[in-house]
């Protein structure tokens, strides 16, 4: 092709979205609702996990809900070192750093009657278990409601980005906040997620 097609080539591919970046994250544009990065493969510590191990995980606008997901290497209903798993899905908007989590066990349908099996935590705080969360194949999807997120940080979120945006992966040990992390993905630097932006 000659060297004036090909930079048109280029040029086209770049404007149309088409052009695949040499990195792990599908990168989205400024003000966007929605976004998805991966994570490494057996890079969880202090011990390999493969249920542990997040591969990737993703935020997204969806109607009037704020949609998470984070996948595993290999899920399972209980970690390898310990009865219980927690996943989260953390981020910062308006000064606020809120926690989406869901925990997955043997004895899920048990727990729940002492303690909340998902929810949001915000400043380390819990804050309320209304949000949906499911658990399927490799990967677990946490449903909240923009009023309820909104609610739940005491102030209007609508237009607001979300900064310091990562997904955790830990082993529960059935106590509350013990928690040991085995693996954290991170949204690069300059990710810039908006709330309630178009995806």
């Amino acid at each position: 092709m000659p060297l004036r097609l090909a930079r048109l080539a280029l040029v086209a591919a770049a404007a149309t979205g088409t052009l695949v970046a040499a990195t792990s994250f599908a990168a989205a544009p400024a003000h966007s609702g929605c976004f998805t990065a991966s994570d490494p493969k057996g890079d969880t510590s202090p011990a390999a996990d493969p249920s542990l191990d997040i591969t990737a995980f993703s935020l997204a606008n969806m109607g009037k809900r704020l949609v998470a997901t984070v996948t595993v290497d290999k899920a399972a209903t209980h970690p390898v070192y310990a009865p219980d798993s927690r996943f989260e899905v953390d981020f910062t908007v308006g000064g606020k750093v809120v926690t989406l989590f869901a925990k997955n066990s043997v004895q899920r349908a048990q727990e729940v009657n002492a303690f909340y099996q998902q929810g949001i935590r915000v400043d380390n705080v819990f804050v309320t278990g209304d949000v949906e969360a499911e658990f399927s194949a490799n990967t677990l999807t946490i449903k909240v409601k923009q009023d309820v997120l909104r609610n739940a940080v005491a102030q209007p979120i609508a237009g607001q980005p979300f900064t310091a945006i990562h997904a955790l992966a830990r082993a529960n040990y059935l106590y509350q906040d013990a928690n040991v992390t085995f693996d954290q993905a991170d949204a690069p630097a300059k990710t810039t997620f908006v709330s309630g932006a178009a995806c």
